[in-house]
């Protein structure tokens, strides 16, 4: 693949008289409408909307397609996302101009927001602290929806999926329009899926019964999203209002032993203990103010978070609250900017952030906190020639505050040999980041970035003060009131090319973390649950990613892509392995397009997957067999009816229906595979 697609290359700028003009921008607000191509760090930008030709049951299960994207996974449900290595409280979701948060410490909790009327997201790879403060030393993911034209008319949406796998449908509609001043959308979703069949275990025969399939108890799930958005433009500000519900029921997949299940409960979508049901509420204000040449911009948010986790009761199909939390969070960013237009202009800016966790469950995990963070930034360009310079500094005060929390009830489980940590306790954290970066334009096309930045993330009440049984991971956690607050360095160098025809690029990176928080088992038992303890070393990940995407300007026809993700994550005290770092990756694929008398846009894509053994594990975890995977995608827009505004696609993922375990799945403990052959259709109609 990398030398076809430098043979084309050499080709086209041999017989190409045309320039390639990339008008790829990204929108982070501190940095105003900059091109790719002149951000010296790993930034993706993804049109959401291209995730409607290759169908699949949730978000982070596209997301996972890309070179530096992974995802820590409980069944299809929920999906947890992991950037170049580093996840929960390392990297930061935000959405609608706010960060989304939904108790981000445990490993059973999914990316917090549905994309539902989003249509792109950006994916910055490396410290984001610079921009968006603490909890961002792995990366940032961000969700946006562009706001309707100018009197943009009425029009619309409606899509339906179905996936038989899990006997699971998706069904989405949205609306936008806009009409002189004022524009609006609204956008609702709806999923339903029953427990998923596991892949083919290789010494089965294959031609099973119903009865006879491997299904994975308790993976169903079934969540409603609803997403309204209403502003005013006018010639030098701009007003947007966003509310987004997310309500999910989650199967929590364990261990059922002699469970006696018939395959109809199995295949419902009644939930079931232990399963999660999670309630979000985002509401959102987002302004901005043109004056003079500068810009003033200012967003607000309030979110509310409320999760129930429901565990089995003595009767059957009965159930009683286990862990129950209310995370409330308001955030507030106000920033100031120069000319942007300038070769030099700067970005000045103040975050607030304040968050209150409360229990109301039974049992207690984590105790009652505040957690507030105010921030301070600067940051500045400077365009010289062939040269494009992105610099700034950071300083926050962050302060944690916990409270002594007793649980209602006994979880019967008994009380390790290990003290508990203190719960009520302060901690005050004052860190400073930076970033600087530099992309030379040796030719047209083609940029050499280089870029070194900084992070961190304080240790919040999982990690300071947990004492208890979590629920769905066989283990009884301790925090540890001593723990430090994490701190990185950085370094990413890449260089890219792209035109009408080629897009690639290589990017490598080392980072190292100091004071690095994970959980590890200890010799201790609480009953029949082994109990691991939160704990910190300095630790170290490395990694080169690639991505190469052939199509040629002259065969419209034909598409084709390379993705690479490669590795690695050590502790470099005693040279052991971090936990959940994903396998390296290798990802292909092929698209053929065409227009028929019948079927417009007709196309059909193949795509293969090369996932790699993962034997460097932490204690904990265990090891992986490299798996090959196979899907295919094949859609079309029929002409029917008026302007032909139909689309159908027909998929199947995991052609082969290949039984593996991925290496982040949390249940591959308890011998669950992921899904198998999974075929399903998807129809939309636009208006």
């Amino acid at each position: 693949m990398l030398a076809a697609s430098i043979s084309l290359e050499v080709t086209a700028q041999q017989t190409e008289t045309k320039k390639y003009v990339d008008i790829d921008t990204v929108v982070i607000s501190a940095l105003g409408k900059r091109p790719v191509a002149n951000i010296p760090y790993q930034l993706q930008r993804v049109n959401l909307k291209s995730f409607h030709t290759t169908p699949r049951p949730q978000l982070m299960q596209q997301l996972v397609q890309l070179p530096s994207v992974s995802s820590i996974s409980s069944g299809s449900g929920i999906n947890k996302p992991v950037i170049r290595g580093l996840s929960f409280n390392h990297i930061q979701t935000f959405a609608s101009g706010i960060r989304i948060d939904n108790q981000t410490w445990d490993d059973r909790h999914d990316i917090g927001i549905s994309d539902n009327g989003f249509d792109h997201m950006e994916i910055i790879s490396g410290p984001a602290a610079l921009i968006y403060g603490p909890n961002t030393l792995g990366g940032a993911l961000i969700m946006e929806e562009t706001a309707p034209a100018k009197n943009e008319k009425t029009n619309g949406y409606a899509r339906l999926g179905f996936f038989g796998n899990s006997m699971g449908g998706n069904v989405s509609a949205g609306i936008r329009s806009a009409k002189n001043e004022l524009y609006y959308s609204a956008h609702a979703a709806m999923q339903m899926h029953a427990n998923y069949i596991q892949g083919e275990e290789t010494d089965k025969p294959a031609g099973a019964t119903e009865e006879e399939k491997p299904l994975a108890p308790n993976s169903k799930y079934n969540s409603i999203a609803f997403k309204g958005m209403i502003g005013i433009r006018k010639a030098k500000s701009d007003h947007r209002f966003t509310y987004n519900l997310y309500n999910q029921n989650l199967g929590i997949i364990e261990d059922k032993g002699g469970d006696t299940a018939t395959v109809k409960e199995e295949r419902d979508y009644e939930m079931e203990a232990p399963y999660q049901h999670v309630t979000t509420h985002v509401l959102s204000f987002e302004n901005s103010f043109q004056t003079g040449h500068s810009e003033i911009t200012f967003n607000a948010g309030y979110q509310y978070n409320k999760r129930n986790e429901f565990e089995p009761d003595s009767i059957p199909k009965s159930k009683f609250l286990g862990v129950g939390l209310t995370l409330q969070t308001i955030t507030s960013d106000l920033q100031w900017h120069s000319d942007k237009t300038k070769a030099t202009a700067f970005t000045v800016g103040v975050q607030g952030f304040y968050q209150n966790n409360k229990n109301f469950g039974n049992f207690v995990l984590v105790p009652d906190a505040h957690v507030s963070t105010i921030g301070a930034f600067v940051i500045g360009h400077t365009d010289y020639k062939k040269w494009n310079f992105l610099y700034g500094v950071r300083v926050d005060a962050h302060r944690l505050k916990m409270f002594t929390t007793l649980p209602k009830l006994d979880d019967g489980e008994e009380e390790p040999s290990l003290p508990q940590p203190h719960q009520n306790i302060t901690r005050n954290y004052t860190p400073y980041s930076f970033s600087a970066g530099v992309v030379y334009h040796p030719a047209a096309g083609w940029s050499i970035k280089v870029n070194a930045a900084n992070g961190y993330a304080a240790p919040n009440y999982a990690h300071l003060t947990a004492f208890g049984k979590h629920e769905g991971t066989y283990r009884f956690e301790i925090g540890d009131n001593s723990l430090k607050m994490e701190k990185n360095f950085e370094v990413d160098a890449g260089i890219e090319y792209s035109d009408a025809s080629v897009t690639m690029g290589i990017n490598g990176y080392s980072n190292h973390v100091k004071n690095y928080i994970y959980i590890n088992p200890t010799p201790v038992s609480a009953g029949d649950l082994r109990v691991y303890r939160w704990t910190q070393h300095d630790a170290t990940l490395n990694g080169i990613e690639a991505n190469i995407n052939i199509h040629p300007e002259d065969a419209k026809w034909f598409e084709t892509y390379l993705r690479t993700g490669i590795i690695r994550g050590k502790l470099t005290s005693n040279g052991g392995n971090l936990p959940y770092i994903p396998a390296n990756k290798f990802i292909a694929g092929f698209t053929l397009k065409k227009n028929a008398k019948k079927w417009q846009q007709l196309y059909a894509t193949l795509q293969l997957s090369v996932y790699s053994k993962q034997e460097k594990i932490a204690q904990f975890e265990e090891g992986t067999e490299g798996y090959f995977l196979a899907d295919i995608f094949i859609g079309a827009s029929p002409l029917l009816g008026k302007n032909h505004r139909w689309s159908i696609t027909a998929f199947c993922t995991n052609l082969l229906n290949k039984g593996y375990f991925n290496h982040l799945s949390l249940i591959k403990t308890i011998d669950v595979r992921e899904p198998g052959r999974n075929i399903g259709v998807q129809v939309q109609y636009q208006f």
